[in-house]
This record gives structure tokens, sequence and C-alpha cells, in this order.
């Protein structure tokens, strides 16, 4: 998102749900979105700001911030911060596999995956249509090779894991109408 070469217009590339083609063929839907906007700007970021499970999108542009928020129906999503032994830093390139709903979906921990940009340490894994259904296995894989098995983790939390200690803490995810509106 964003140009620093005469305001040209965004790109928002979005891959239909039911995409099935190896190539993972990607469309520019920024008209048809309405996130064709034509500040400048490099740096975006995807985050669940209204912690209602969809993740919500915002740029930094040279005049300030555009939030775009996600307006599909809520969803259930599985938050996890995954920390090395000392609970606070994070556990930087540790693939997870989660294991929920009948699926499997893998991640890892970044703070970066994006141009100029720096994400939330937290591994967001969404799961489709609210059922509150917990996810059956989380396991990660530590730096050094060994495993941390988690077994019916809630969804709608954050769920804290600690190196060598394993589930610490789950927290809830701040809840708010609307960015105007964040609460405390």
């Amino acid at each position: 998102l964003g140009s620093f070469n005469g305001y040209e217009r965004d790109r928002y590339f979005v891959r239909a749900a039911d995409q099935v083609d190896p190539e993972r063929v990607w469309y520019d839907a920024g008209y048809a979105v309405g996130r064709d906007a034509d500040h400048d700007g490099r740096a975006s970021a995807p985050l669940d700001a209204d912690g209602d499970g969809d993740r919500d999108l915002v740029v930094q542009t040279v005049t300030g911030f555009a939030y775009y928020e996600n307006t599909s129906p809520p969803a259930d999503a599985l938050r996890l911060r995954l920390v090395e032994a000392d609970g606070r830093t994070p556990a930087l390139g540790a693939p997870v596999m989660v294991e929920a709903r009948g699926e499997r979906f893998a991640r890892h921990v970044a703070l970066g995956e994006g141009f100029q940009s720096q994400l939330l340490p937290d591994v967001h894994v969404g799961l489709g249509a609210p059922t509150g259904a917990p996810a059956e296995r989380v396991t990660v894989r530590w730096a050094d090779g060994s495993e941390a098995v988690l077994e019916n983790v809630a969804v709608g939390a954050t769920a804290v894991v600690s190196k060598g200690r394993g589930l610490i803490e789950t927290r809830p995810v701040p809840r708010w109408s609307s960015p105007s509106d964040p609460g405390d």
C-alpha cells in the first residue's frame, strides 16, 4: 500500500477464499473495496485492532495514519504470544502448528513481514465462524529443537506460552466498538 512516486493509487491484493489454483492467483481489489487511496506511504501492518477475531489494517502515510477496519462478521481467532524462558523475549522465528476444526494451520513468530513495518509478536490464527470451540492442539518448536504441545487452547484470548514452562497465562483480548472509541 502507498507510493512515493507521485500519488499512485494504492493496490490491495486479495485471493478468493475458495481459490484452489496452485499458482495462488491474487487479484487487485483496491478500487472495489475502497482501499485505493492516493496518499504517499509505505508502511502497513495487519492487526486485530478491534478484538473481533479478524485482522484490520493500519497504514502509515506521509500525512498520518489510515485505519481500515475489517467489517467481516466476527470470527474465532487464536492468539499466541510465544516467549523465551525469561517470560518477556519474543521467540522470534518459532514455528507453530495449530490443529483446530479438522484443519492444520502453520504460522511463525515474526516482528516484520512488510516493508518498513513492525508487527506485534503475537501469532494470529483465524479460525472462521465463531463457535467458541478451543483449538484442539498447538505445537510450538523452540529454537533449540524442543517442543511444547498444548491441548484445548481457548479462542478469543491471548495464550502466553513460555519455553520450558508451557502455558503461563491467558489474557483477554481488548475489544472496542470502533477505532474512534478504543476504551481505556
